[in-house]
């Protein structure tokens, strides 16, 4: 009988995992919902916002760098086969300068507005392969969107090393939908929880 009971344990858990995965495809399909596995962004499900309206500083885009650009990630392996025109996948970054924005450009920053982000330029990448930057200069006035891995500053592969990007290669507005640091903050509030009940 216990042998039993262990089985039907084992099968609903194996029932539960098969749910949670068809249902986790359903809303990636619905609502044009995908997965990070980059540090840039918090790693997690992201989906796409309907009507975003004007992009705006701050939002989390969805982007399909420049072909040129995308396929020299693509070949480094800072990217995955996607459905971006030259058969890489999209990034996801924060949006930290919009068109009209005052941006410069340092070894160390990228200040928007005066208000600096944190950006060091890296020399060699994970694979030892050197690394170009994006000239040291300021723009008063730049006509492009910038990106910025603000998950992981200090090696994020964003606009410190290719610049801006025009209006055309961004996808679409995303949110979190379900991250590591939202589930990580859960389970550590319950933890919390069930430690001040009796």
């Amino acid at each position: 009988m216990k042998m039993g009971k262990i089985k039907l344990k084992q099968n609903w858990r194996w029932v539960m995992a098969v749910l949670v995965v068809i249902t986790l495809l359903v809303l990636m399909g619905v609502f044009h919902m995908r997965f990070n596995f980059t540090p840039s962004m918090p790693i997690g499900f992201y989906y796409q916002v309907a009507h975003p309206g004007i992009l705006q500083r701050g939002q989390t885009v969805e982007v399909c760098l420049p072909r040129i650009i995308g396929e020299q990630g693509l070949q480094r392996g800072y990217l995955n086969e996607g459905s971006c025109e030259g058969g890489f996948e999209p990034v996801i970054k924060e949006l930290i300068a919009v068109s009209g924005d005052e941006v410069q450009v340092t070894q160390e920053s990228i200040f928007v507005n005066h208000v600096p982000y944190y950006a060091p330029f890296i020399q060699l990448d994970m694979n030892g392969q050197p690394m170009s930057s994006y000239p040291i200069k300021a723009i008063k006035s730049t006509n492009q969107y910038w990106l910025y891995g603000a998950n992981d500053p200090e090696y994020s592969w964003d606009s410190r090393f290719y610049g801006g990007v025009d209006r055309a290669n961004i996808q679409g507005v995303i949110r979190p939908f379900i991250t590591m640091q939202t589930f990580s903050n859960w389970f550590e509030s319950m933890t919390h929880f069930f430690q001040k009940t009796p």
